[in-house]
């Protein structure tokens, strides 16, 4: 019975985190224009975040996806924040940049790096800087020009796991525009464990709703195919 118990712990585990991967890859990377490949039955139920992002009037801001630097996000994000802070949901609450794990991981590298400088000239080295404790860390608060990152790890796997193209990629807005809609694990449309005698395998199969919308323009989109005027 214990081990019986604890199998049933273990498929519990990997359902929820099969699960919450779903809710990921179709929430943000949904594209209803992949119909062929074998991303098509993984993306092209519904649209989700990006797809979204690039089809609205939000801004939309590229990237360099090949070898960017601290200084190129730093531009890409400055001009993020000016046009925020010109728009009409400046004052909204939960305003949150939305960003891959890679993304973050430039900016932190950035923050860190300026430690090095020296406060006196900043073509030179600072040594207390380069022996110091990193001051900033993906694990820890970080801000960007005072509004909260939330790092997306999922994205960073799913991006790899599909082949997909853009590693770094951000969006700014609140959170109230950017809803997923799931069902709770317990109200699944279909879920069933059975052992297969010729496999010599157990099988789960679930089932479960996933939606998610960008219901207004109000954002704006870094890592965008193209790019849209600046407003």
């Amino acid at each position: 019975l214990d081990l019986q118990s604890q199998l049933i712990s273990y498929l519990q585990s990997k359902i929820v985190k099969n699960f919450n991967g779903a809710k990921y890859r179709v929430s943000y990377f949904g594209d209803t224009s992949v119909t062929t490949g074998a991303n098509a039955p993984l993306l092209g139920e519904f649209d989700g975040f990006f797809t979204q992002a690039e089809a609205g009037s939000g801004l939309q801001l590229e990237f360099n996806q090949v070898n960017p630097t601290g200084a190129e996000m730093y531009a890409a994000l400055e001009e993020a924040y000016a046009y925020f802070m010109e728009s009409d949901w400046s004052d909204k609450e939960g305003v949150v940049w939305k960003m891959t794990r890679k993304m973050a991981s430039l900016w932190v590298r950035f923050l860190n790096g300026l430690k090095d400088k020296s406060e006196y000239n900043c073509e030179c080295f600072s040594a207390d800087g380069l022996t110091a404790m990193r001051t900033y860390t993906l694990n820890g608060n970080l801000f960007i020009l005072g509004i909260p990152v939330e790092v997306e790890r999922d994205l960073d796997g799913i991006i790899s796991q599909l082949s997909l193209d853009r590693p770094y990629r951000a969006l700014l807005t609140y959170r109230n525009n950017m809803p997923i809609a799931t069902q709770m694990l317990e109200n699944l449309n279909e879920f069933d464990i059975w052992y297969n005698k010729d496999t010599k395998k157990v099988v789960i199969e679930a089932e479960a709703l996933i939606g998610s919308a960008l219901p207004t323009d109000e954002y704006v989109y870094i890592g965008s195919e193209t790019e849209s005027p600046s407003v």
